[in-house]
C-alpha cells in the first residue's frame, strides 16, 4: 500500500521576504529557502530489500525477500513540517574526485549520493515546530517533542521566526569552527554545573535530619512556643574566704583556734 505524501507550495510573498533577508548566491539562487517536508527528496543508492510475491503450484500466495542494487528517491526531512535550508557551495562537498570516491558502493556498483552537485546544494538549518508542554522557565523541549520534532505550526504566521534565524546565521558566518566548538563546550559546562548544583541541593536536603518541634508550654492552634533554656546559677563565694595566695574556704579562724585550744 503506497503512502500518499501531502505536497505544499511556499507563498510567493514568503519567498520574497526570505530572499530579501538572505540574498542570492553566485548562481542567482537564494541563499536561504523554505520548503515543505513532503516536497524535499534526494537520491539514495545502495542495496534495497524488495518483496516479491507469487503463487505456488497449489495456488497459495508465497513471498520471498531479495536485495537489489538501486538508486531511489526518498524523503529527506519530516514530511509534515516547514523546513528552512541554507545553500552550500560546491567546495563544501569537496572535489568531484573526492565525491565519487567517497560515495561509491562496491557491493551495489553505483554512487550512493547521485551526481556531484556542481552548483552546490541546500542543507537543512531549521524547521518550524513547537513544544506545547513547555512551562515558564523551561529552555529545552520535552523529550517526546525532541524525538518527534514537536507539533506543527503554520508558515504564514511565523515568518518572523525564520527572519530571526536568518539574521543569527548570517551573524555567525564569521565565527571560526574552533570558536564555535569552544562556545558549545562552555555552554554545556555551564549547564552541567547548574545541574550538579541542583542535584547536590536535593541530596543535601534529603539527608538533612528532620527536627520536629514538640509543644512544651502553650499552643493556641497557630504556633508553638518553646521556653528559653535557663542559665546555670553561679554561686558567689564569700569575700573573706578568698585570698590572693590560696582558697581558705573551710579553714578555721583565729577565734575558733583559741576556743578549740581551751577546750583541749
Amino acid at each position: 500500500m503506497d503512502t500518499i505524501i501531502e505536497k505544499r507550495e511556499v507563498p510567493a510573498w514568503v519567498e520574497h521576504i526570505i530572499t530579501r533577508k538572505g540574498g542570492l548566491n553566485p548562481f542567482g539562487k537564494p541563499n536561504f529557502r523554505v520548503i515543505w517536508g513532503g516536497n524535499r527528496t534526494y537520491l539514495v543508492g545502495g542495496m534495497f530489500k524488495d518483496v516479491t510475491t507469487f503463487k505456488d503450484a497449489e495456488g497459495r500466495d508465497r513471498a520471498f525477500v531479495m536485495e537489489v542494487p538501486d538508486l531511489r528517491t526518498m524523503l529527506r526531512y519530516h514530511p509534515h513540517r516547514w523546513h528552512m535550508e541554507l545553500w552550500m557551495g560546491p567546495e563544501f562537498y569537496g572535489t568531484q574526485e573526492e565525491w565519487f570516491q567517497n560515495t561509491w558502493d562496491d557491493v551495489a556498483k553505483l554512487h550512493t549520493m547521485g551526481p556531484y552537485p556542481t552548483e552546490g546544494d541546500y542543507e537543512h538549518v531549521f524547521y518550524l515546530a513547537q513544544c506545547p508542554h513547555m512551562v515558564p522557565g523551561d529552555k529545552d523541549w520535552c523529550m517526546p517533542c525532541q524525538v518527534g520534532m514537536g507539533e506543527y505550526i503554520p508558515l504564514e504566521e511565523n515568518v518572523h521566526v525564520l527572519e530571526m534565524q536568518i539574521y543569527a546565521l548570517l551573524k555567525s558566518q564569521d565565527i571560526s569552527k574552533s570558536a564555535e566548538m569552544a562556545s558549545l563546550f562552555m555552554r554545556e559546562h555551564i549547564k552541567r554545573n547548574i545541574r550538579n548544583k541542583v542535584v547536590g541541593e536535593r541530596v543535601r536536603g534529603a539527608m538533612r535530619p528532620k527536627i520536629a518541634t514538640q509543644p512544651t508550654s502553650w499552643q493556641d492552634g497557630t504556633r508553638c512556643a518553646v521556653p528559653e533554656p535557663k542559665a546555670h546559677q553561679v554561686l558567689q563565694v564569700p569575700r573573706k574566704s578568698v585570698s590572693l595566695g590560696f582558697n581558705q574556704v573551710g579553714a578555721p579562724s583565729k577565734v575558733e583556734e583559741k576556743k578549740n585550744a581551751k577546750q583541749e
